[in-house]
């Protein structure tokens, strides 16, 4: 992926490896996606304008299982609610990051990689 800086929406411990590795950063404002769930009234106003700053074609690098949760986010359900509890191995404020971005882009498939990685082109919604 291109860039210093690339949104990265997976697993919070492996997502720490791989920007450490890779010497990126997230373009996403987590620290630690777990430890910032914790707080998120601090963390939410941060977070919406780093997912307002996202454009049609940036890429984002996520997983089969945030992937399979879309489904689920769009439900009515599911709006009212602070996910988490069944959401695999998302952190809670990465679930609600997810699904804002949801709602802003349709997530295009790129690449598929080991271990379930999935780049994901952003392309409008019409």
């Amino acid at each position: 992926m291109p860039g210093r800086h690339i949104p990265v929406l997976v697993d919070p411990d492996l997502g720490i490896e791989i920007l450490i590795r890779s010497g990126r950063a997230n373009e996403l404002p987590f620290g630690d996606p777990w430890e910032d769930s914790f707080v998120p009234d601090e963390r939410i106003p941060e977070l919406r304008a780093a997912v307002a700053d996202l454009r049609p074609g940036d890429q984002l690098l996520t997983d089969e299982v945030a992937l399979k949760l879309l489904p689920t986010l769009r439900t009515p359900q599911s709006s009212g609610l602070f996910p988490g509890a069944s959401a695999g191995r998302l952190a809670p404020l990465q679930i609600w990051a997810l699904r804002w971005i949801d709602r802003r882009f349709k997530l295009r498939p790129v690449h598929r990689g080991d271990g379930g990685l999935v780049v994901v082109r952003l392309l409008p919604r019409r």
